[in-house]
């Protein structure tokens, strides 16, 4: 079994699911994250992030915090770029932290639509911190979406996280609470004070105390069960759909922000990676887009750079300037082919 599985962690593929999450994940990163801060709690009196170490001046700067977003932004953009590998990735990640930190720190919550994102893209900077030099190589080459440069390790990575995230969110329900959690009543109540006014379901949960129990039970179950994802492919998937169900839920009935959650859910629990490949071999079969290369010299290897990073599908066949098209008549030996 553990020599299954370290074939299988040491083992690599497409990049297209992981390079679009990486996409993404920076996308997140740049438009959700605070450009202020809030007031500062009179007191702090208990560690809530990685720089609770700091001093108050540093926690509370205006300044800083700005440096930090416009660090992110130059950080995120070359990363999405692949440019200046692998300082770019890690420019990205500490920036995002460092926000995230800050606008913690400075408040009187917490929330947890960043902890996924943060972990998950930490998890594929150490990607890029492994590989970058077999990156850079398959992009000048321009293979980099043919090139099995994707590793095992770093998709079970963000599997095992996103998780143990969750599984540990299950039980500590249980240990703060215990079973009465799922009681039914506390859901009523929350639902009664905090939740959306138009939500259906909220109507179904205040009137009926059993479904609320059906619903918080399932709760428990999905949660604190959701590590075994790590261990089936078949359970990942029940998982997530489990998963994907009861953000839908939590967005439906108060409104938070956990959509992001649950595309990393969709993202590493669906088979999101298999439908990516299928969808490619689709589109390369149906649709070829020529882009004849004329100008410049640089301008050449400038549209060269950008079609290789961006052209996941395959799609676009590059042409020097000059050289005769190939049909399809030739390519089959037609009546055109000498």
């Amino acid at each position: 079994m553990f020599a299954r599985w370290k074939t299988y962690l040491s083992g690599f593929s497409r990049p297209l699911s992981g390079q679009l999450v990486i996409w993404i994940l920076i996308y997140i990163s740049i438009t959700q994250t605070s450009w202020v801060l809030s007031a500062a709690p009179t007191d702090r009196n208990v560690p809530v992030t990685a720089l609770s170490f700091l001093p108050e001046q540093i926690l509370a700067s205006r300044s800083l915090l700005l440096v930090c977003r416009l660090g992110l932004l130059v950080g995120g953009g070359l990363w999405g770029l692949q440019l200046v590998l692998p300082v770019s990735c890690w420019l990205s990640v500490g920036c995002m932290t460092a926000v995230v930190a800050m606008s913690y720190e400075n408040s009187t919550h917490i929330s947890h639509v960043y902890h996924l994102t943060n972990m998950v893209l930490l998890i594929h900077a150490l990607w890029y911190q492994f590989h970058y030099r077999e990156i850079r190589v398959a992009l000048l080459k321009g293979v980099f979406w043919q090139s099995p440069l994707y590793p095992n390790w770093t998709f079970m990575l963000s599997v095992f996280c996103i998780a143990l995230f969750h599984t540990y969110a299950g039980l500590s329900k249980l240990v703060v609470s215990g079973p009465e959690w799922a009681n039914g009543v506390s859901l009523q109540l929350w639902v009664h004070l905090w939740g959306r006014d138009d939500s259906f379901v909220n109507e179904l949960i205040v009137s009926n105390r059993q479904a609320a129990i059906a619903l918080q039970v399932a709760t428990l179950v999905i949660e604190t069960t959701a590590i075994a994802a790590v261990f089936s492919r078949w359970f990942r998937f029940a998982i997530g759909v489990g998963l994907l169900g009861l953000y839908y839920g939590i967005v439906e009935s108060f409104g938070f922000y956990f959509k992001y959650n649950a595309f990393l859910v969709a993202a590493f629990f669906l088979p999101c990676d298999q439908l990516l490949d299928s969808l490619s071999v689709f589109l390369r079969r149906r649709i070829r887009i020529p882009l004849t290369l004329s100008g410049s010299r640089f301008g050449r290897r400038l549209v060269k750079a950008v079609v290789s990073r961006v052209d996941m599908f395959g799609l676009i066949e590059l042409r020097e300037s000059g050289t005769p098209v190939v049909t399809d008549e030739i390519e089959r030996g037609g009546v055109n082919n000498p």
